[in-house]
């Protein structure tokens, strides 16, 4: 009995921060500052007081929170980068520099004490207390760096003014270390779109990409071509994948196969290249112009790809990806 592959696109929530301070809302988020309606009050007419701060790199202005409850803060920001929502703070590199504007404010003895804590993928380390001395323009230079392992940065600053200790906390992203993950993947994806065809299809393959020319095709056996599919898909060249398809009342548009197979969480997509690459070990089954390629990709589980052939060249019949 013949078997069909239906796959179950995934919604992704994600979460939105309310923000605070200033800062360009495509590339920066901010912590809600956790306090009692008459604390934000006090906190308010504070700033009014004193003015504001403003933190900021070459490129970017820095969200931050003041706050007396900054181990309450300090946690949210580090839940969020282990979490993965790295994405929603400033991204710098190693050694470029944060300045601290103090615009109005003048910090008692114009000193500035600093804490870093640096936060991995799977623990913390929170460096001992530093302290800055306030330059003539008002402002502090903090040279922030990274390695390969950190994910990010939170930075509590604090210092006295008008006799109070005030606190203002602010997470940075470090913009090498996403990198350096999109690499690792990359190259784990390369190794094994490289393995899956032998070096004679490989070379096959990159010729028809080229023009997508379906003579190349010609005589060419099912199971290949579905095998060429499975490359293109390995190998995120879905354009390729589609041109393997055959005509049909119910194809889609190019852009709208694509749109459907980038819209699926990484979970879904992993699965449907488990699935196809299983391919190359199938048995075709041949009617005339027409047959199936009949794989498992587990025991006793029998998935099929319907296949046309037109021209003397074998295609894919489209199945709709759901």
């Amino acid at each position: 009995m013949k078997k069909n592959l239906f796959i179950v696109l995934a919604t992704i929530s994600t979460l939105t921060l309310s923000a605070c301070g200033k800062s360009k809302d495509s590339d920066t988020t901010t912590i809600t500052t956790i306090t009692s309606e008459s604390e934000s009050s006090s906190t308010e007419n504070d700033e009014k007081d004193n003015g504001e701060i403003k933190i900021y790199t070459i490129n970017d202005n820095i969200n931050y929170t003041k706050t007396n409850d900054f181990n309450e803060i300090v946690n949210e920001i580090q839940n969020l980068l282990i979490e993965g929502n790295d994405n929603k703070f400033v991204k710098i590199g190693n050694n470029e520099t944060i300045r601290v504007d103090f615009q109005e404010i003048t910090p008692l003895n114009n000193t500035v004490s600093i804490q870093k804590t640096i936060i991995y993928k799977d623990n913390t380390k929170t460096e001992d207390v530093d302290f800055l001395t306030v330059s003539e323009n008002n402002t502090i230079d903090i040279n922030n760096t990274f390695n390969d392992e950190e994910i990010g940065v939170i930075y509590h600053l604090s210092f006295e003014i008008d006799n109070d200790q005030v606190h203002y906390l602010f997470g940075v992203n470090n913009l090498n270390q996403n990198s350096n993950e999109q690499n690792k993947e990359n190259d784990e994806k390369q190794n094994t779109s490289e393995n899956y065809l032998s070096n004679d299809e490989l070379k096959i393959y990159n010729t028809y990409k080229k023009d997508l020319d379906k003579k190349i095709l010609k005589d060419k056996e099912p199971i290949f071509v579905a095998k060429l599919y499975a490359q293109a898909i390995l190998t995120g060249e879905y354009s390729v994948a589609y041109s393997l398809y055959s005509d049909s009342d119910d194809k889609p548009s190019e852009e709208e196969f694509i749109k459907t197979i980038n819209n699926f969480s990484e979970n879904i997509k992993n699965e449907f290249i488990e699935n196809i690459k299983a391919v190359k070990n199938g048995k075709f089954i041949e009617d005339g112009d027409n047959g199936y390629i009949e794989y498992e990709v587990v025991e006793n589980h029998l998935l099929a790809i319907d296949m046309v052939k037109k021209d003397d060249v074998w295609l894919l019949k489209y199945l709709p990806i759901q």
